[in-house]
């Protein structure tokens, strides 16, 4: 028997034992939510009181997101003071505790995993949020309950169902125009719902959205703001076929196009070069430029879709869940990305890329739930899973100055993860105070990259797109022409993993929860590609091991969490760039970084009309001795990329009651980060400082509720808060990639139900 076939069996061996032994305890009291500030969450695979979870959640829910206009994953770092994002890793690029993906592979896999309505997301992941019940940010190691992209925390998103019976609609309206009130960008955001009741046992929620900003970066050479656009929809279907089965069907589709994007714009520039071709363009490279130089900006466009089919049978007291999903995330035809952005009188080429690339992600998860009795419960599953992802066009680039050529690597490649597991967790009422638990999650993956490349050849530069006829071919790989190509790489590894967390938690008093949890994950390999004729290697999987301390209580209506925690990440999968003069990167195994720190959170209600939630993390999270950067410096001891060590957030509303029911809103949140280093270096070029980013709302809601409207600001200094910093071109100059975060919006919001 196979080791895929043992794991199934024991998990069905071990199902059968639970269920068997059902009779011999009484079941305890369901969870109740009518105060307000008890919070319901499913981190545990079923619903719980938050405060009685243990382990460090942060919650969002749906007025908190709306409050503050968060409608991306990335806005989630206004959320929780835990979450960091790095751009462009898979997943969404999420880093929980300073632990992210910094390594872009086609196999990496996020160090985040993304949940929506059960289904891990993968490198498929939503990227809009709207029509949300909540949003969970779970920290320290998931992987026994959600799998190997867990490996540092889960965002686990739970989306509005369909309510039977009821017909509604609800419309949505955020508005700022660029150059209008300090706004920095322009932003159109729609958001609609509509819930139809079909009988008296069935209903559908239809939810879809439109996003466009244009301003968020601008072109001298050609004149004029970028276009982003994102729009899409859901469909929830839900139907009670009987009082025992209960069926759910859920469809997504997004469409995002970029156009305009120069990817990197100057910060900084010293060469005598490039400021001269900067000042050509009319361009001061600084901390807040935003502005490029290009006759060729980047223009991207991707489609996500997904179906997921959930069906949950009570059998007995006991309830069995399957959870068949798949979804898919396409490349356009032409991706085109301009490295430079730089015009100036041909002293840089524009250097740009064309590809296309399909990803497809199936995925199947069966599990048991036991009800929450009085001795114990307990959850055990089985899920599998494929995923595959296939690129065709250029796959590399060297920058070199002018008159000298381009070098294109052109082929195709692909790559496969194949993953079984089974997993199940126990919680034992040693008494009616103290509880232990302990769950294991046994798992086998296989990642396969093949890859077929016809030439690497030198061209003279060419107007892109599309490319010229080649006239000068150099095959790199076979510069004597005795080994003619397609030239074929191929590289597959299986592994076999254990991951598990263990735990005492006592509840000292109805209005406190003390706890202690030991917990291993598991981050599964990745091969690090072919890159100019390089041989391909395999990167280990990540391990992390985290102990966390914490306690959870109440002080009125308020509810504070505080926990300590000590991560250990034995082959951390970093990530190794270097300038000389091409960005070539690469993926590579850090040995052992440690996350450790303190976290605070804290929701509820100080006062009748006040609502909070913030969060506070300390978090020295730090590249092992004698570790070496992207530059070659020694950078052991360091503050790991992208995450600072401390950060805050806060936000809240306050409301006044006026005459004739009119109520009026005053809602303001902020976010500190200290010191953020961005690339793996000692050089303070890339480094952001500490900074504060703050957004208001002012308000009213009209006498029927079903009305708002409301003005708003976010990042109201105008503080930059770049995405990502890279060496530049020639020594001494540095470019940025911009989000709109780190600009000031402006604008109106309306919001109406019916």
């Amino acid at each position: 028997m196979t080791r895929r076939n043992n794991i199934l069996a024991l998990m069905a061996t071990g199902s059968l034992f639970a269920i068997s032994t059902a009779a011999f305890s009484q079941e305890a009291p369901k969870p109740s939510s009518d105060d307000a500030t008890v919070v319901v969450v499913t981190a545990q695979k079923r619903e719980q009181k938050l405060q009685d979870v243990p382990m460090a959640i942060t919650v969002a829910g749906a007025a908190q997101l709306e409050r503050q206009q968060i409608t991306t994953v990335r806005d989630l770092d206004r959320v929780s003071p835990a979450v960091t994002f790095v751009d462009g890793a898979p997943g969404g690029g999420a880093g929980i505790r300073g632990i992210a993906t910094q390594s872009f592979t086609p196999s990496a896999e996020a160090s985040v995993g993304i949940v929506v309505d059960g289904v891990p997301q993968g490198s498929v992941n939503v990227s809009n949020l709207f029509d949300m019940e909540r949003v969970e940010v779970l920290r320290g190691p998931q992987g026994m309950l959600f799998g190997q992209s867990a490996s540092a925390g889960v965002i686990n998103m739970v989306t509005k169902a369909p309510k039977i019976g009821d017909t509604s609609g609800r419309l949505h309206i955020d508005y700022a125009d660029h150059g209008t009130a300090g706004s920095e960008y322009g932003e159109r955001v729609a958001q609609g719902v509509l819930n139809l009741p079909i009988d008296d046992h069935s209903a559908v929620r239809v939810s879809a959205f439109y996003n466009n900003t244009n301003g968020v970066e601008r072109d001298n050479a050609i004149g004029g703001d970028n276009q982003n656009t994102d729009m899409g929809f859901r469909v929830r279907y839900l139907n009670n076929i009987t009082d025992k089965l209960k069926f759910n069907l859920i469809a997504d589709y997004d469409y995002q196009k970029y156009e305009g994007n120069h990817t990197f714009v100057f910060r900084k520039a010293t060469s005598a070069a490039v400021v001269a071709a900067l000042a050509v363009c009319g361009i001061t490279a600084s901390e807040d430029n935003n502005t490029g130089c290009s006759k060729y900006p980047s223009n991207e466009t991707y489609t996500n879709a997904g179906l997921s089919a959930q069906f949950d049978y009570e059998m007995g007291d006991y309830t069995l869940t399957s959870i068949t999903s798949y979804r898919m995330r396409d490349l356009g035809d032409h991706n085109t990305l301009d490295i430079v952005a730089l015009q100036g009188d041909g002293v840089y080429p524009q250097l740009l890329q064309d590809q296309t690339g399909k990803l497809r992600q199936a995925s199947q998860e069966i599990r048991v739930t036991s009800p929450a009795r009085e001795k114990y419960d307990w959850v055990a599953g089985a899920y599998v899973s494929r995923s595959t992802y296939n690129n065709h066009g250029t796959k590399g680039l060297t920058i070199v100055p002018d008159p000298v050529a381009t070098i294109q690597q052109l082929g195709d490649y692909s790559v496969a993860t194949n993953t079984a597991a089974v997993f199940g967790q126990l919680n034992w009422n040693f008494t009616s105070q103290l509880t232990g638990l302990i769950g294991v999650r046994a798992s086998q993956v296989t990642v396969s990259d093949s890859e077929v490349f016809t030439k690497i050849l030198t061209l003279p530069f060419q107007p892109f797109p599309p490319f010229a006829p080649v006239t000068t071919n150099i095959d790199l790989l076979d510069p004597t022409g005795t080994s003619p190509g397609p030239h074929t790489a191929a590289l597959s590894t299986t592994v076999n993993n254990m991951s598990g967390r263990v735990g005492l938690q006592y509840k000292a008093s109805p209005d406190l929860m003390v706890y202690g949890t030991l917990s291993r994950g598991f981050k599964a390999p990745q091969i690090n590609d072919t890159v100019f004729g390089n041989t391909p290697t395999v990167v280990r999987p990540e391990i992390p091991t985290s102990a966390e301390l914490g306690a959870k209580g109440m002080i009125g209506k308020v509810g504070i969490d505080v926990n300590l925690f000590y991560t250990k990440v034995k082959d951390y999968q970093g990530q190794s760039c270097v300038f000389t003069p091409a960005l070539t990167c690469g993926a590579t195994n850090v040995p052992e970084v440690i996350s450790k720190g303190v976290e605070v959170d804290l929701f509820g209600k100080p006062l009748p009309n006040l609502t909070l939630n913030g969060g506070f993390i300390y978090n020295p999270v730090t590249y092992p001795d004698q570790y070496t950067g992207s530059d070659g410096t020694e950078i052991g001891g360091t503050q790991m990329t992208g995450a600072p060590k401390y950060k805050f957030n806060l936000s809240g509303e306050y409301v006044v009651n006026f005459a004739n029911d009119y109520q009026g809103f005053v809602a303001v949140d902020t976010t500190y980060k200290s010191l953020v280093h961005i690339y793996p270096s000692t050089d303070t070029n890339f480094d952001v400082a500490a900074h504060w980013i703050t957004g208001a709302k002012i308000g009213v809601r009209f006498p029927d509720r079903m009305t708002t409207l409301a003005l708003y600001a976010r990042n109201i200094g105008n503080t930059p808060d770049p995405v990502n910093i890279y060496p530049g071109p020639s020594a001494g100059d540095y470019q940025q990639i911009i989000g709109k975060q780190g600009l000031r919006v402006v604008g109106i919001s309306l919001d109406k139900s019916f």
